[in-house]
């Protein structure tokens, strides 16, 4: 199975055969967020798109090697970039946050497994925005085409990796908008997992 990167430093990645993860401290931004937004403005989605400090905005879909499932995608996607070939293994388990069954499935997830690590923390401000953050999860699992922040699919793997300790699969895939989601957006590929890349052509 082949994935498709648009990097400024293709030659770099093929010659090392290395390629740099997309990383961002997802704990300490939604730590200053449960520290200093207030719970209404949690529950509108009205969240900053960074922590203090942070030079990067929160990526879209979390920390991970953002791909394409096309070389034309990946091609169009910077116009002074070029496309590395991902080759992964057949084998891997994948998350599409686009079928309504695993939407559904998370949902459910979220809505016992969530609650019962929310209702064992101690602080009761800090549980109260841990509820705000968790519906605002709830609400876009349902409408995924809902007024969401920008921020919310990596919010969502935080909270199944951090907060429920699920294991998150292989690769997730999610169409371009976390808020409007049309019929012919293309997908990022999420690779959560490296192990499954066997090697970069």
């Amino acid at each position: 199975m082949n994935f498709y990167h648009s990097t400024m430093n293709r030659d770099s990645i093929i010659k090392c055969q290395k390629i740099k993860k997309r990383k961002f401290n997802y704990y300490k931004y939604l730590s200053f967020v449960v520290r200093c937004v207030n719970t209404n403005e949690i529950s509108e989605g009205n969240l900053p798109p960074k922590f203090p400090g942070s030079t990067v905005q929160a990526p879209y879909m979390g920390n991970g090697v953002y791909c394409f499932e096309t070389y034309k995608a990946a091609s169009r996607y910077q116009s002074s970039g070029s496309v590395v070939t991902i080759v992964c293994t057949n084998s891997f388990s994948l998350m599409d946050l686009d079928e309504p069954e695993t939407l559904l499935e998370l949902y459910l997830k979220i809505n016992t497994v969530g609650t019962d690590f929310i209702n064992k923390m101690n602080d009761p401000e800090s549980k109260e925005k841990w509820q705000a953050i968790q519906q605002l999860l709830r609400n876009w699992l349902q409408n995924i085409n809902m007024n969401a922040p920008s921020v919310i699919v990596g919010i969502l793997l935080f909270f199944l990796k951090e907060i429920m300790r699920e294991e998150l699969a292989d690769v997730v895939k999610k169409k371009y908008s976390a808020i409007i989601a049309h019929e012919d957006a293309q997908s990022y590929f999420l690779i959560v997992n490296e192990k499954i890349i066997t090697h970069f052509c």
